[in-house]
């Protein structure tokens, strides 16, 4: 009787392993499952970080950019003598300078003063105009603090026959 006991006791111990084994291929496939979308998980996230890192370098590039492409000021710009009428900032302006001119040739004349000095135009006549100016180099925003004393002057003179 007693290797009949061993036998069922094999026995049993065999459909133990084997309901056990059974449960072992489910316990691995659900850890692959879980291997599985972690490792999609951190793909995704590797993947986004990525993208993040991009998208920051291209805003840094475009940053660069546009601060390459900036308008720098350089206070110390001035095209001495250049333009149609230089002397309105060499020396103050009288009558026979200004009686003859139009309109037109006046705002120049003023103008050219602020252009010398690098200003740039907001009106559309004068950015155009200066801008075919081979000497005109527009830097500066505002002029205000670089014109001379008769430069200020000449630009009030200038005005008042406008």
């Amino acid at each position: 009787m007693r290797p009949n006991i061993l036998y069922l006791f094999s026995l049993l111990l065999f459909f133990s392993s084997c309901s056990s084994c059974s449960n072992d291929d489910e316990k691995i496939q659900e850890l692959e499952a879980k291997i599985n979308q972690q490792q999609e998980d951190i793909n995704k996230q590797q993947q986004q970080q990525l993208k993040d890192e991009i998208a920051s370098k291209e805003k840094e590039i475009e940053s660069l950019k546009n601060r390459k492409n900036a308008v720098k000021p350089r206070e110390n710009f001035f095209a001495r003598g250049a333009g149609r009428f230089p002397e309105a900032s060499e020396r103050l302006l009288n009558y026979d300078d200004v009686g003859h001119l139009s309109s037109r040739d006046l705002k120049i004349m003023r103008n050219e003063i602020f252009a010398r000095h690098g200003y740039i135009f907001k009106t559309n006549d004068m950015n155009e105009y200066f801008s075919r100016q081979s000497w005109y180099e527009p830097v500066n925003n505002d002029v205000t603090g670089l014109l001379s004393r008769i430069e200020t002057e000449n630009v009030n003179y200038i005005k008042s026959y406008e």
